[in-house]
């Protein structure tokens, strides 16, 4: 009898050469390897932002608390972090574009500014813009906010995805 499927043991082999793999979460290979070979010290993610967005929200008003009526804020002070979950303060961030659910890749940034909080903070707020939430509200005031954040002389995309 033949068999199908056979395992034989065999001497390891040891090598000097590191191996690195890619996945959705990882970025390229390329840039992992020099990011190994050098040290990293940019930022890889986001504080949480804590979205609230609401209708009645007033795009000049001069409250500060994320949703409030008199608050032009839709999100909490974020900030981006290093390798350590330690927040980068000489971080600086821009809102590149925005995008709805329709699908309609229409860039509706003008809608939303990105503005600063200090020490490598921001907070998003609404333009003044009417926001009305009708019954296509589930597709139309969901948004990816698309945020480049710049650490020295690296940039880095991240998407924020408020629904």
């Amino acid at each position: 009898m033949i068999p199908f499927l056979s395992v034989y043991e065999t001497k390891p082999v040891e090598s000097q050469l590191d191996i690195f793999w890619e996945t959705a979460s990882t970025g390229y290979i390329s840039d992992l390897n020099a990011d190994v070979l050098t040290g990293f010290d940019g930022a890889v993610s986001l504080t949480n932002p804590g979205y609230t967005h609401r209708e009645n929200q007033d795009a000049t008003g001069s409250g500060t608390t994320t949703g409030a009526a008199n608050s032009k804020f839709i999100t909490n002070t974020f900030s981006s972090v290093d390798l350590n979950g330690n927040i980068i303060t000489s971080a600086t961030m821009a809102l590149d574009s925005v995008f709805d659910f329709t699908g309609s890749n229409i860039d509706i940034s003008s809608r939303f500014q990105l503005i600063s909080s200090g020490s490598g903070g921001y907070r998003l707020a609404i333009q003044d813009v009417p926001f009305v939430f009708n019954n296509n509200a589930e597709t139309v005031e969901k948004y990816t906010f698309n945020i480049k954040v710049t650490v020295g002389t690296t940039d880095k995309f991240y998407l924020l995805k408020a629904v």
